[in-house]
């Protein structure tokens, strides 16, 4: 039931330039992204606005969230020209506004524009560096990496806060660019500790081991398909329909006679039948920020095989997971293979380690932080 007296905080919340709730649909994570805006209507009265950057199929979509309010491009402008009078076609939004928040650091030029013309205080959020990943993504010395440089350098200082996932993210940002530290808050993704409840059942082995997430680069799946090579284990893949990255993979899986199967994004009820398919869950990222899916699955206990890479390393140990040193195909391939050499009682032991660290991240413990922290602001 949501309560109807009047609000205590109006926040204003920015999705990343270009993003769009039908997106979040369209992935099956529509109902995890906005959880926390449920929880913070319900539990503690603070109404969310989105700024959103899709059409009039965003207003179709909250029809079932009549907690929040969306706001799109309505009139179908031209992107550009929508992005340049957002603060303006919105401004009764904005004028109400306690406080403006980005969902993520792309886009926060225009969050900090509104802020302030309608000086109201900004909180920028990065689930995962976004810096970071333009590095690794493209390289030191490449176009893409240096225009994210300065778009960081030239919005990062118009925040009057900032959370950050993981305390490595915070600890280089606060380094690089010589930030306050009593303005950086590390909240960490949340999970729906009620959707992924411990219903994985170890049973007789399957020989199947699968991946949940973005068929990018970044996932190293063309290496844990060279890791499967000759093991007679099958790859279950639930992924986002990129054809390209698909191909490529499946050329890939073929060649090395891996046994696959592909399953396009699907909402938790779905997913968790998929998962049961499987032995195992493996995450052999190259990086990663604060990995939703990974600690949605240690809650799930589902035993996990991962590398021990920058936004895993906080996350994993060798207490609740089957850790591959390096991210390379033999390491890979040596850390599935001692997973199956692990009796019940061991893989036991595992998920019980896992599914208690899942539980520092259920949505009620997150959402407490972020009004904890809207308060202070919205105090100041």
């Amino acid at each position: 039931m949501i309560k109807q007296e009047k609000e205590k905080l109006n926040l204003v919340l920015f999705l990343t330039l270009g993003g769009s709730l039908k997106q979040w649909y369209n992935s099956g994570i529509l109902d995890r992204e906005l959880a926390l805006y449920k929880e913070l209507k319900v539990k503690y009265n603070v109404s969310t606005s989105i700024i959103s950057f899709g059409n009039s199929t965003e207003k179709q979509i909250t029809n079932n969230h009549p907690y929040i309010k969306v706001y799109y491009n309505k009139l179908n402008l031209h992107p550009r020209l929508y992005n340049f009078l957002i603060p303006f076609i919105f401004f009764k939004v904005f004028r109400k506004a306690s406080l403006i928040k980005t969902n993520q650091f792309y886009g926060v030029h225009l969050a900090k524009r509104v802020a302030k013309l309608y000086s109201k205080k900004l909180i920028i959020r990065q689930g995962y560096s976004y810096i970071y990943h333009r590095l690794k993504e493209n390289g030191s010395k490449s176009k893409e990496y240096k225009q994210a440089e300065k778009y960081v350098f030239r919005n990062i200082y118009s925040a009057s806060s900032y959370i950050f996932t993981t305390k490595q993210i915070s600890e280089n940002y606060e380094k690089k660019y010589k930030l306050n530290s009593k303005d950086i808050n590390i909240i960490p993704n949340y999970i729906l500790t009620e959707n992924w409840k411990p219903f994985y059942k170890l049973r007789k082995k399957k020989k199947a081991i699968i991946f949940i997430g973005r068929l990018s680069k970044q996932k190293n799946l063309i290496a844990l398909s060279n890791g499967l090579a000759g093991t007679n284990i099958k790859l279950i893949i639930v992924g986002e329909d990129n054809y390209n990255a698909k191909k490529k993979l499946e050329k890939s899986l073929n060649k090395n006679k891996v046994s696959f199967e592909f399953y396009k994004r699907t909402n938790q009820k779905r997913l968790k039948k998929i998962i049961e398919l499987a032995d195992a869950f493996i995450l052999p990222s190259l990086y990663e920020g604060n990995p939703k899916i990974l600690i949605e699955m240690m809650n799930h206990k589902i035993p996990i095989i991962t590398t021990t890479v920058q936004g895993i390393k906080e996350l994993a140990t060798q207490r609740n997971c089957i850790l591959i040193k390096n991210p390379d195909h033999k390491n890979i391939k040596e850390s599935i293979l001692k997973f199956y050499e692990l009796n019940n009682k061991q893989k036991i032991n595992l998920i019980n380690n896992a599914y208690q660290a899942s539980l520092d991240y259920s949505l009620q413990k997150i959402c407490k932080k972020e009004f904890n922290l809207y308060t202070l602001l919205s105090e100041k």
